[in-house]
């Protein structure tokens, strides 16, 4: 790759110069990138210096450039951070670092193109910073982990000077130096503490008065178990989901949050290759507006100790590493798919220090630095080897051979490219969670509600440029049946699904990642198929009735544009959908097939569970009420084949939220939920029956003594929670007795529902 120089780098040395003798011919240790990445900034803990680098993108589409700025001598920088925030730099080129020993401060900051540190109007010199990072709006956030604060700092721009002036200060309050602490590009500040096993995301955005001692309701609270040790997190650009990493002295653990609730999404569980830990070393989120997936980056662990999970950190030791690279949906996390063909269009073989960001890989070889937008470099390469000869792909090939130049294609052509390479390329097959192309349903909808016409026999609908699937549509009367026959060798047989829908089917189509919209004279339905899954339901909206056109894209319009539309699809209408469902078992009713995926999968009890739960109270569907707060509490519930008792606790905030409702219409259900909770907490290794020693709470652990002497009938092995919850059914008044002395010690610290537990419990 070449590299560009600015004028000022000209005045100071020649372009080979730069080639060869950035950082002394060093190699490059550490990478950091701006938040909008516009700047990218380098340390070499050999020669103690930080070069600055300016993102130079030709045009939208074209591939991003590194341009050489400055050098910062910094000899007195602190390379031997235990933290990834040795350095940060922002998007207008200012680099701030932090230093060995306070002389007056532990840190500088340096504005672009200046080897001189920055004035300060900071009056806490003295304290120790342990953390820094750059935020996109320009502000600079500090952490200092000794003194339990938080200090943000604005620059104040006069002429060609700047000044950094203190903005606010934020005290912690309940921290320790043993937690973990993540700045994030938007502003968001990440705690895992270490005592609790508990991740809190604050908004360091929000207004000061809601800031001031970190006291206002967090954004985010995340739970893990005792048992297991934090490894690290990993965000998506948008920052609405949280990889977050753990293991046990057996497992490792994966797992996918949403930053909305807290809700576990999904989990993955490693177990140990032979004798070996499996540790996960990154957690990249990519190709969100093409077709989503996690790309996660581990290695087989063969020593005793902890290594910290820090790919944009060289340590010299990695180079005897294995690393193994696979992609996965990260709604799922199954069925992972080995990803080393990612890597091929770069110029080495990838070891850290490399970064991941907006699709874009930023990585060292020795003292050379290099940038690749890992998707597009991938979609061209497949394309140019695999598909130009293809008549189905003749015009996107000619469009882009023409100039040799990506600015000739849109995202509507890199979305069908990446879909096709995921599936045909990577084998793999697993749903694509990306919505496509809104307008495109829109249209489709407004043009078969127009015709009106009505399809009966056969039809047969793919789209052979994009697709693995070929669906086939049978209609007689008011009832249809659906085929998936998917293109996957292994899987040679069609799936058949058979609708009691009771409607007309107008018309379908097959939309780019897979899916197939049905219209039909009373919803839109929009079907999934995964292979050895089958075909699923994921939404149905309701028909709006009406000749008018402009009307009728109106109404679409502002029911695609809800909160959640940008990543997903609007939400289902669940009032009509609940109406229409019936108590029976029969899957073949298209509602209650859409209502039976939504209450069992995580993945839309975290977006929807809440809003189901209301409906569901709201229309009397007792019985649907049961499901869901059973479905909740399972996913709560110990499981064979892993420690983790956690991580999905935060579901049973659907149930907790409406506990006064539920106890005034369904008291049988909620009662039934309460006759399973006690505050007891469970071994932290199930097995072998040892306690953390960093837990809060170590006098209760001689609860799981009695369960296993027999003096409690469990009827779920244990769970547990932030309230200290444990399924168990309780046989006696001296047990609950002896809950009660413990609620009267803790009361204090529980929420007020744990109270009104205790309130049952009196009664």
């Amino acid at each position: 790759m070449e590299i560009e120089t600015s004028k000022s780098a000209h005045e100071r040395e020649e372009t080979k110069d730069v080639l060869i003798d950035l950082h002394k011919g060093y190699p490059i240790t550490q990478i950091d990138c701006s938040p909008n990445m516009k700047y990218v900034a380098t340390l070499s803990e050999f020669d103690r210096s930080v070069i600055l680098w300016s993102i130079i993108y030709p045009d939208k589409q074209g591939d991003p450039n590194l341009r050489y700025e400055n050098t910062i001598p910094v000899k007195n920088i602190d390379v031997g951070s235990e933290t990834s925030t040795t350095f940060t730099v922002s998007d207008d080129g200012c680099v701030a670092v932090k230093l060995r020993g306070l002389n007056p401060r532990n840190f500088e900051i340096y504005n672009n193109k200046a080897a001189k540190p920055s004035p300060l109007d900071f009056p806490y010199l003295h304290n120790n910073i342990s953390h820094l990072s750059f935020i996109d709006d320009g502000n600079l956030v500090m952490v200092s982990s000794e003194d339990h604060k938080v200090y943000i700092l604005y620059q104040k721009k006069k002429y060609d000077n700047i000044k950094w002036i203190l903005q606010s200060m934020l005290e912690l309050k309940n921290f320790n130096t043993s937690d973990k602490i993540y700045i994030t590009s938007k502003g968001k500040l990440i705690i895992f503490k270490n005592v609790t096993h508990e991740i809190t995301i604050w908004n360091l955005k929000s207004p000061i008065e809601e800031q001031i001692y970190l006291k206002s309701p967090t954004e985010v609270q995340i739970l893990l178990d005792w048992n297991l040790n934090f490894e690290g997190i990993g965000l998506s650009d948008d920052e609405e989901m949280l990889g977050v990493t753990a293991s046990s002295s057996k497992l490792t653990y994966l797992y996918i949050f949403s930053t909305r609730n807290g809700m576990n999404l999904s989990s993955r569980t490693y177990k140990k290759s032979g004798e070996h830990l499996v540790m996960i070393d990154g957690i990249h989120f990519i190709a969100s507006n093409f077709g989503e997936r996690v790309l996660i980056t581990s290695h087989v662990h063969y020593i005793l100790e902890r290594v910290k999970m820090d790919l944009n950190v060289h340590r010299f030791h990695d180079e005897k590493r294995t690393f193994n690279y696979r992609l996965m949906d990260p709604y799922t996390l199954t069925e992972p798919v080995n990803a080393g063909k990612l890597f091929r269009c770069l110029e080495a073989k990838i070891n850290p220090p490399y970064m991941i960001k907006s699709d874009n890989i930023i990585y060292a070889i020795d003292e050379q630095l290099f940038i690749k937008n890992l998707i597009k470099e991938n979609c061209i390469y497949y394309l140019s080897n695999d598909l130009k000869d293809s008549d189905d792909w003749k015009d996107i090939w000619n469009n882009y051979s023409t100039n040799n130049s990506k600015k000739d294609l849109n995202d509507d052509d890199w979305k069908k490219i990446w879909i096709n390479y995921l599936r045909h390329n990577l084998n793999d097959n697993n749903k694509i969670s990306t919505p496509p192309d809104k307008k495109e349903i829109i249209d489709f909808i407004i043009e078969v509600c127009s015709e009106k016409k009505v399809i009966q026999g056969k039809m047969e609908y793919e789209d052979k440029k994009n697709l693995t699937t070929k669906w086939t549509l049978y209609c007689k009367d008011v009832t249809f049946t659906l085929e998936a026959l998917p293109d996957i060798p292994e899987i040679p047989r069609k799936i058949k699904r058979e609708q009691k829908a009771n409607m007309y089917v107008r018309g379908c189509k097959v939309l780019k990642n897979g899916n197939l919209v049905m219209i039909s004279n009373e919803c839109v339905i929009l079907w999934t198929f995964i292979p050895l899954k089958g075909i699923s339901v994921q939404y149905i909206w309701s028909i709006y009735d009406s000749d008018k056109e402009d009307a009728l894209n109106k109404y679409w319009r502002l029911k695609f544009d809800d909160s959640l539309a940008e990543r997903f699809l609007p939400q289902s209408d669940f009032k009509e959908i609940i109406k229409a469902a019936k108590q029976d078992k029969d899957i073949t009713n298209l509602y209650n097939l859409l209502l039976e995926d939504y209450i069992e999968k995580n993945f839309f009890l975290t977006y929807y569970g809440e809003v189901l739960m209301k409906e569901f109270l709201d229309l009397n569907k007792d019985w649907l009420v049961e499901k869901l707060c059973k479905s909740c509490i399972k996913k709560c519930s110990y499981n064979d084949e892993c420690d983790d008792l956690l991580s999905n606790f935060q579901l049973l905030s659907i149930i907790a939220q409406f506990y006064s409702e539920l106890v005034q219409k369904n008291p049988a259900i909620i009662y039934e939920f309460l006759s399973k909770m006690a505050f007891v907490v469970p071994s932290t290794e199930i097995d072998d029956v040892c306690y953390n020693t960093l837990s809060s709470s170590p006098h209760l652990h001689h609860y799981v003594r009695d369960i296993q002497n027999g003096k409690w009938t469990t009827i779920e092995k244990p769970v547990t929670s932030p309230l200290l919850f444990q399924i168990i059914h309780i046989e006696g008044e001296s047990e609950i007795s002896q809950i009660k002395e413990e609620l009267q010690k803790l009361t204090g610290s529980f929420s007020e529902f744990a109270k009104e537990i205790k309130t049952k419990l009196d009664k």
